[in-house]
């Protein structure tokens, strides 16, 4: 497993809207504070797997530096859902269903960060194994998050890209940035 490996299984998809509404239309809105909330799982996601890296190309892993991203990722979900619980939701089937399937999404995410999360820190900062046996465990549990994330992934893009038909938004992948 490489490091890029790594981080790819812990930075979430997140989609954008392009204008294709007035810019303060409610479900550009709506749809924005979501993608902007994934980013910010992303971003958290991504800086707690940057910790794991060393583990992967044999430099010294920083345990407390692993705990504090892995804290920052439980801050961070801890923000978007209560953003989300005020996040006025749009009068469309379409806007009911992309809060409902983000709803699952935030819960698939939280159940990973008390699971899986906690494991990679647990295996990682495991002074009992050896560098190949945690690369190997740690590997097992990021290719399962990664499954696990492309299933809650796939339910959340498909709801967003029916709100965005719904409602003249082109949504666009963001993955990349």
């Amino acid at each position: 497993m490489t490091i890029r490996n790594v981080l790819g299984a812990l930075v979430l998809g997140v989609f954008v809207a392009s204008v294709a509404v007035a810019e303060d239309s409610p479900a550009l809105v709506f749809n924005n504070a979501m993608s902007n909330a994934n980013k910010r799982l992303s971003k958290a996601g991504y800086n707690f797997g940057v910790t794991l890296a060393p583990i992967f190309n044999g430099t010294e892993f920083d345990g407390k530096k692993a705990k504090e991203q892995l804290d920052e990722i439980k801050e961070v979900l801890d923000q978007v859902n209560n953003d989300m619980k005020a996040l006025r939701i749009p009068d469309s089937d379409e806007a009911r269903a992309l809060y409902e399937a983000h709803q699952q999404f935030l819960k698939g995410q939280k159940k990973m960060l008390r699971n899986e999360f906690a494991d990679l820190l647990e295996i990682a900062s495991d002074d009992t194994l050896t560098n190949e046996a945690k690369k190997q465990k740690l590997g097992e549990i990021l290719e399962e998050v990664g499954k696990i994330e492309k299933k809650d992934l796939t339910r959340l893009q498909e709801a967003q890209r029916a709100f965005g038909k719904r409602h003249n938004i082109i949504i666009e992948d963001a993955e990349g940035e």
